[in-house]
């Protein structure tokens, strides 16, 4: 059966990008294009589409304008809805304003994420139809997908860990990065808009992240030499005198030496603020290639007063996440056995969703486009002519935040 699929943008080359990529991944898609919301409104309410396309910044209207149009329309209040945004932010947040924005995919995207966010919101509609009528049976769920590791790393393959931590007492959770992945507890902090400090002890002393409503505040540590290791920080005369004192309080009380200068005002409110953000996410980097730690969620109905002058971070978790993957180093190298570059990268389940969060920089976006079935990661580094050790890096980065898995070629022969 056909789908009706419309895509509003102002840009021609998009709207043919769009056209085509659909039309070759699918015959049973029929594609109506809109130059801009004016238009993708006539045609919505006209064309009454299975799915809608939808640009953010359009020249005559915004995304969350055209979204709150459809739904003061009773023609069309129940269109669903991909906002489409080189803007993380903003469409995140019409996300969460409209019930009919069922997925956000961040511009540039490649044929391959766009054909499989259309195929994946066309099967979840027809579910949730399928649900709704009494008359038709749904099949039991999926069994969990086992995840492999990277070839010769070992001799059998790892399951992936579910997907929430388990609650302790109250709203208090803890475990280890043997049993929850990382990014599974971080996730869950910003899905259940947690308030508190998350401490990950991966050496004696816990990293601890501080998060309001579930979104990244400040990383800290009392391990001053572990929190400005690697530190570019230039100090002022009456900086320097002051930063041995800095580090002793910080070692006692965890209140990073930058917070301090701004309290004795040797340092403004935003010089401090940006030294915590770069050297909270340089300290956090450590804790993706620890061999394994521990940690505990303290919920927390207040911040910090130390806190106070930090915005949250301006982003979904899986950004933030990625921006300390950025800046991880060479442990990087035994974060797992790699062995020969002929393992196959290849999207988790919730890979795709994943990925449309968080604003890729050239050389992640240029790997993401080459993900294919066939394309071991040799031939990806070879491709964006980088060293194997350069395409592991990027790669490791998507690995932590799963999504991707990283199949052994002699597996899917095997299959």
């Amino acid at each position: 059966m056909s789908k009706k699929i419309l895509a509003i943008d102002d840009s021609l080359t998009l709207r043919e990008f769009i056209n085509r990529c659909l039309s070759r991944h699918s015959s049973d898609y029929v594609v109506i294009l809109a130059k801009d919301g004016k238009e993708g409104l006539e045609l919505a309410a006209k064309e009454q589409p299975d799915l809608i396309l939808l640009d953010f910044v359009l020249p005559d209207l915004k995304g969350d304008e055209v979204c709150r149009r459809l739904q003061a329309c009773a023609e069309t209040a129940a269109l669903p809805v991909v906002l489409m945004s080189s803007s993380a932010a903003d469409i995140t947040r019409a996300q969460a304003e409209f019930d009919t924005v069922v997925k956000v995919i961040a511009k540039p995207f490649t044929p391959e994420l766009l054909c499989a966010t259309v195929g994946y919101v066309l099967r979840e509609i027809g579910k949730r139809n399928a649900v709704a009528s009494p008359a038709v049976a749904m099949p039991p769920p999926p069994a969990r997908v086992v995840t492999p590791v990277a070839e010769s790393a070992f001799d059998e393959v790892t399951p992936v860990a579910i997907e929430t931590p388990v609650p302790v007492t109250g709203t208090q959770f803890s475990g280890d990065t043997g049993q929850f992945s990382l990014i599974a507890v971080l996730l869950a902090l910003e899905q259940d808009h947690h308030t508190g400090v998350l401490r990950v002890y991966a050496n004696s002393e816990p990293i601890q992240l501080y998060v309001a409503n579930g979104r990244p505040v400040l990383v800290t540590s009392r391990d001053v030499k572990g929190y400005l290791r690697d530190s570019t920080q230039r100090y002022k005369k009456e900086q320097t005198k002051a930063l041995e004192a800095c580090k002793r309080e910080q070692v006692k009380s965890g209140r990073p030496v930058f917070l301090q200068m701004s309290e004795q005002r040797l340092m403004s409110v935003q010089e401090a603020a940006e030294a915590c953000h770069e050297h909270g996410l340089r300290l956090f980097s450590q804790i993706w290639t620890a061999p394994r730690a521990r940690f505990d969620f303290e919920s927390q109905t207040d911040m910090p007063y130390s806190t106070a002058d930090l915005l949250p971070y301006d982003g979904v978790m899986s950004d933030w996440a990625m921006e300390t993957l950025r800046r991880a180093g060479d442990e990087f190298r035994s974060a797992m056995a790699w062995g020969e570059p002929t393992g196959i990268p290849a999207y988790t389940r919730r890979g795709y969703e994943r990925i449309q969060q968080i604003p890729l920089n050239d050389e992640e976006l240029a790997f993401a486009a080459l993900i294919s079935p066939t394309r071991s990661l040799g031939q990806i580094a070879e491709a964006l002519q980088l060293d194997v050790e350069s395409a592991q890096r990027i790669l490791h980065r998507f690995l932590c935040l799963e999504i991707f898995d990283y199949w052994p070629a002699s597996l899917l022969r095997a299959a």
